[in-house]
């Protein structure tokens, strides 16, 4: 059988199929890094389905991502109807609209074209076009169809695109005020070779640029800038040599913050307008040409490979020495003005550097404590996993008995019951969390809780608002209770409700009685299904079970 293969050159990970007889291989890829589009977003982006990045959050959150089952479920989200089907006769591809997801080797692929001649599918991001008889040999017979409507749209799509628009707008004010800045100082400069300035500043900026990328390329932070400039030369990769010893100064500062610091605080000095920049900036130019020397030897003799971004940066170090060099005929080198600047700029230098390389270990935690969330969650949203440690839960009985007070869609096989005090803060907080159970599917079952027979008026009078005004003005009562109507007490019901009525009285004596039962005295108390929550759920969780009914 023929051998599929991606290589991917800047990573060395390798993506492989390899059918040898029986024995079926097959080297795992790390999708979030190495993948422009996930499965789900590539999908929707052939369906012509409005849709943000806040796809790919759907994707790498979802425990079953990996399956029909699972893209079942997120695609549901979009008003997407889908179709799964197990072909005993693989000649019915061709009759398949297109595109579709497939099972190959394994894995799951989306058909985007499908002829007698040639089959067009999507692996990992890359494009593959195989034969007909090769694809029914590595295809299962396994495909899960799809069928957008006009009612498809990623669930809440215009919110998205709201905050994707002031994101752009805001890093596009960023950048229009750095060039208004340096607009105007450069203005006011006083130096003696304004060409000089303007140059030096230049090629800085662009240094201070470079280095970031090179930040991320160290800390693994996805760049396509980044890995595009890497890719130039074909027969290495930045990799190689930002992993290597050599990259860190006093193994603690890496490549991209000392270049990023040194790039920096020489702009500043060259937008800054001090009498003594021009010394300084030549003095330290020149003394750093020694950098790319050692640097060229580094990633010839010990890397033994070479990295395009650090090249770039070397090339920037070189114009800019030699730019001094040139313009050193112009200044004078040996006074105390170009000590006392070369001085200040050795503390800007190390203010910078000290101050990125914080901000670049806090980054990294952060993003490193989010990928382990999401781990987390990929774990805990497993069906067997809920159920597993649901099971280790004591089961109370839930029905009508316990309380008649239901919100949301009463046929729903999802319930939660809170046991809530009207007068607790937290309960009023825990309130606001419901709605997002009831958009879900769920419904929401209500046991009132009290601090002292004093304030158990109000417990009646919301059973009674309930029974005598209905569910969806009581819904709107209790929120608004929380919202704040609490502090009014008794006052906040302006309407006339009847509280002696059998059926509340009835009502409120149940609610004792579960309390009394369950011994539950803390309020919120969440019950999932009559099962207290497990210490790692949480509302939001559950919100998830409902939606794709794990």
């Amino acid at each position: 059988m023929k051998i599929l293969r991606k290589s991917l050159v800047e990573s060395k990970v390798f993506l492989c199929l390899q059918c040898q007889g029986d024995k079926y291989v097959s080297i795992f890829v790390l999708e979030k890094y190495l993948m422009k589009n996930t499965l789900l977003s590539k999908l929707l982006l052939l369906l012509k389905v409005k849709h943000t990045k806040y796809s790919d959050k759907l994707y790498f959150e979802h425990p079953y991502r990996y399956t029909f089952y699972g893209l079942e479920r997120m695609l549901s989200l979009y008003n997407i109807e889908t179709n799964a089907l197990m072909l005993k006769n693989k000649d019915e591809f061709e009759k398949l609209d297109t595109p579709f997801l497939a099972e190959v080797n394994n894995d799951i692929t989306i058909v985007e074209n499908i002829s007698r001649d040639e089959v067009s599918f999507d692996w990992y991001d890359e494009k593959m076009n195989v034969s007909y008889d090769t694809f029914k040999e590595i295809a299962s017979g396994a495909v899960l169809l799809v069928y957008p409507n006009s009612t498809t749209i990623e669930p809440a799509y215009y919110e998205h695109l709201k905050t994707i628009r002031w994101d752009l707008l805001e890093r596009i004010g960023i950048v229009m005020l750095a060039l208004l800045i340096f607009t105007t100082i450069s203005l006011f400069q006083e130096t003696h070779d304004s060409l000089f300035v303007y140059s030096y500043s230049i090629i800085g900026v662009v240094g201070v640029f470079l280095s970031y990328l090179i930040i991320r390329k160290s800390a693994s932070f996805e760049s396509q800038i980044a890995d595009k400039i890497c890719s130039l030369l074909r027969t290495s990769t930045c990799n190689n040599v930002l992993q290597m010893p050599g990259s860190k100064v006093f193994n603690r500062y890496g490549l991209g913050e000392i270049g990023f610091a040194y790039f920096l605080s020489l702009s500043v000095f060259s937008l800054s307008a001090f009498s003594f920049f021009e010394g300084a900036a030549v003095f330290i130019s020149v003394f750093a040409l020694i950098f790319p020397i050692w640097s060229l030897w580094y990633q010839r003799f010990v890397a033994k490979s070479w990295c395009a971004l650090c090249l770039a940066v070397l090339g920037l170090i070189l114009l800019q020495g030699g730019l001094c060099i040139y313009h050193s005929q112009y200044v004078t080198l040996a006074s105390t003005a170009t000590l006392r600047g070369v001085a200040l700029w050795g503390m800007v230098f190390a203010l910078i550097a000290f101050s990125v390389h914080q901000i670049v270990g806090w980054v990294t935690k952060s993003i490193s404590a989010t990928e382990a969330k999401i781990q987390l969650l990929q774990i805990k949203h497993k069906k067997e996993v809920k159920d597993f440690l649901f099971s280790k839960e004591k089961d109370y009985k839930i029905n009508e008995a316990t309380s008649r007070i239901l919100f949301g869609d009463s046929h729903s096989e999802y319930t939660v019951t809170i046991l809530s005090n009207p007068y607790c803060e937290p309960c009023a907080k825990m309130h606001t969390q419901m709605q997002a159970i009831l958009d879900a599917g769920g419904k929401v079952q209500y046991v009132f809780s009290y601090f002292s027979e004093e304030l158990s008026d109000v417990n009646k009078l919301l059973i009674a608002t309930y029974f005598q005004k209905g569910k969806d003005i009581a819904w709107q009562v209790l929120s608004e209770w929380y919202h704040g109507g609490k502090n009014k007490g008794r006052s906040f019901f302006t309407e006339a409700l009847s509280t002696d009525l059998s059926l509340v009285v009835e009502e409120f004596r149940h609610h004792n009685e579960w309390r009394e039962e369950t011994k539950f005295t803390s309020t919120p108390t969440i019950l999932f299904n009559g099962k207290p929550l497990p210490s790692v759920y949480s509302i939001n969780d559950i919100v998830f079970i409902i939606k794709n009914k794990l």
